[in-house]
């Protein structure tokens, strides 16, 4: 669970820094899936507690506060999720600011939001421009999910509709009047950070592999993950050949992504890519962001410093 706290010139919707940073970012574990009530209770207020202090109190009736649950609550059936966001509602309501909603937001819908807000902020549309200029391709690597959002040109979107493809395409209208554009995005559930290590637990023997002789992590440690909502133990023994092997059938590249196993048609239409997904003619010429835990990782090995845009 985390708190995103941002600030905007409202005349032009620029971002301004906050104490010189971009944001304000705090995160805990667990996720609101795997707290009883009185530890969730617990977690908003801290969280809160971090936009309030943020947030002047003359701002905050002003100030949008949007909470949204994503593919974390999955485990849940649909009273538990009610239940959750129940409560979250009563909390939120008392910290004053500007009702921006609560709802379970889909991974499709969060691939539309990363990729209007990278694109909005690295100025590829702005007041009094129709159209996007220099769009980026946006890959997010979540704790649940892996998504993909790029920019199409109205061919490439009319080419998959008559492939029936278009269930990958999304029409959507840009800020500032900017006019509509349509995107290819997808998200991968399952192969996010945390969720692609559960799926490997859960996967292993199927794989050829057991428990007691996990390849992909290090020899000689136990390691702990929530498998639906219960503890399930690996030990390690490290293999890298044996590792590539488990990544490779967790992926599933074997399933169709076609009705019928057909192909896309021509190449520049695409082919699939993995987990029965179809890929999308691909971003070309674009350039691609790499979020979150992406460049999290990155930076903990050295490959990227603080702010730079950069692989070393």
């Amino acid at each position: 669970t985390r708190v995103n706290v941002f600030r905007f010139d409202a005349w032009n919707l620029k971002l301004l820094d906050i104490n010189g940073a971009a944001q304000v970012f705090v995160e805990e574990e667990p996720g609101v899936g795997d707290l009883n009530s009185s530890a969730l209770a617990l977690q908003l207020s801290r969280l809160l507690g971090v936009a309030m202090a943020t947030v002047p109190m003359g701002q905050r009736q002003v100030t949008p506060l949007a909470l949204r649950a994503t593919r974390a609550l999955e485990d849940l059936n649909n009273q538990q999720v009610d239940d959750l966001l129940d409560q979250m509602k009563s909390h939120i309501a008392a910290a004053g600011f500007k009702d921006a909603g609560i709802q379970p937001m889909g991974g499709s819908e969060e691939a539309i939001a990363e990729w209007t807000s990278v694109n909005m902020l690295m100025g590829c549309f702005q007041p009094g421009l129709r159209g996007v200029h220099s769009p980026v391709a946006i890959v997010d690597l979540g704790g649940a999910t892996v998504q993909i959002a790029y920019y199409l040109h109205d061919r490439q979107a009319s080419e998959a509709k008559r492939k029936h493809l278009d269930g990958y395409i999304s029409r959507i209208k840009l800020p500032f009047g900017s006019g509509p554009v349509h995107i290819y995005r997808h998200s991968y559930g399952g192969y996010g950070l945390y969720s692609a290590k559960v799926r490997s637990y859960k996967e292993i023997e199927q794989a050829g592999f057991g428990l007691k002789r996990h390849p992909c992590l290090p020899s000689g440690i136990s390691a702990s993950l929530r498998v639906q909502r219960r503890a399930v133990v690996a030990e390690g023994a490290m293999n890298r050949f044996s590792c590539a092997t488990l990544i490779d059938y967790i992926l599933h590249k074997e399933l169709p992504c076609m009705k019928d196993g057909q192909a896309a048609g021509p190449p520049k239409m695409g082919n699939c890519s993995f987990a029965g997904a179809w890929m999308g003619p691909g971003p070309g010429p674009q350039k691609v962001v790499l979020a979150s835990y992406f460049y999290d990782r990155m930076r903990d090995v050295g490959m990227v410093s603080n702010y730079s845009q950069t692989i070393r």
